[in-house]
């Protein structure tokens, strides 16, 4: 692990929010507890809460954060978290906010549990979504337990947003929370993925995770900018089977790229991982106007390319 010349704020954990285009739930009076390995160590925190794709205002009442070792025998916090020193956090429609800083001691391969208490109802429209349990968790309670260390037993995901049955391997979901930050004195990199399910559902940004926790320690962060069913050359595609009509399949990731893993943020590497949807979905859902050539995905697969080095970004496909 290498000591940098001052501290310095890096992101620790990054999932891309995903716009369903319908209401998946409603929170109210329920505590939203996301739980998730921090890559970072430090000693202050903080969060970028998120309401881009809902219709109403997002009203926090009380959100915490606290560390724990993997075997919860120590355990620092739970601390509040504040916006302009306010506990009650409100989000704008279509916005995101970054919350001050809060004074929490983590270490690399550490829980960060992170709990946002909704007291008003809340509809909610969008969601970060995995198929597994290894890149973070979540759990619903009711009631708030926001300054309750302890993850008990409560609503699954799905129990809680039921709009996402239909996809009966999600695991892990939840809503509004965008990233987290650790101001480190440790040198790290970033990297960013970006793609479609493959990305989005960790079937390899888990073991990346876990193998950077196991050699090198603090030294890097992974931030997840997937969506499943993402093409690279055109929005989603229309489905009236699915939720929302097959919205949550997302942007192009030609025009997605800058808003999902630049906001802010620079990774030191990006690996690319686009373009098999595009190959196929005109055939399953017959848009056979969308048809794309070599050429086409050629194309937008360069665009991304120059994008990302002209942000600083080496780039890795993959």
């Amino acid at each position: 692990m290498v000591r940098g010349k001052s501290a310095q704020w890096r992101p620790a954990w990054q999932y891309v929010p995903v716009d369903f285009g319908t209401v998946l739930g409603t929170f109210e009076n329920l505590t939203q507890k996301v739980i998730i390995k921090s890559l970072l160590g430090g000693e202050q925190v903080k969060l970028r809460l998120e309401n881009f794709y809902q219709k109403q205002e997002m009203h926090l009442e009380s959100v915490t954060v606290c560390a724990s070792d993997p075997k919860r025998e120590i355990m620092n916090g739970p601390v509040s978290v504040t916006v302009n020193g306010e506990r009650r956090i409100c989000v704008s429609a279509g916005k995101s906010v970054e919350t001050d800083a809060a004074f929490l001691r983590v270490y690399p391969g550490w829980d960060l549990i992170v709990s946002m208490y909704f007291r008003e109802p809340f509809s909610v429209n969008s969601a970060h979504c995995s198929r597994s349990q290894r890149t973070f968790r979540t759990a619903f309670l009711n009631g708030d337990r926001s300054m309750d260390p302890e993850v008990k037993p409560g609503k699954t995901a799905l129990e809680a947003l039921p709009g996402l049955r239909l996809d009966t391997n999600l695991c892990v979901a939840q809503t509004g929370l965008w990233t987290v930050s650790v101001r480190t004195e440790d040198s790290s990199a970033i990297v960013g993925l970006f793609g479609d399910s493959i990305t989005q559902m960790s079937d390899y940004s888990d073991a990346l995770q876990e193998l950077i926790l196991e050699e090198i320690p603090g030294e890097m962060s992974v931030l997840n900018g997937g969506i499943s069913g993402n093409r690279l050359l055109f929005d989603a595609a229309s489905a009236p089977e699915l939720p929302g009509g097959g919205k949550m399949y997302g942007d192009a990731g030609k025009n997605r790229l800058i808003r999902d893993l630049y906001a802010g943020i620079c990774p030191d590497f990006l690996f690319i991982l686009e373009g098999i949807n595009d190959c196929t979905q005109w055939i399953g859902f017959g848009l056979s106007e969308e048809r794309p050539d070599g050429e086409s995905l050629w194309k937008g697969m360069e665009g991304l390319i120059r994008t990302a080095r002209q942000k600083g970004s080496k780039v890795i496909l993959s």
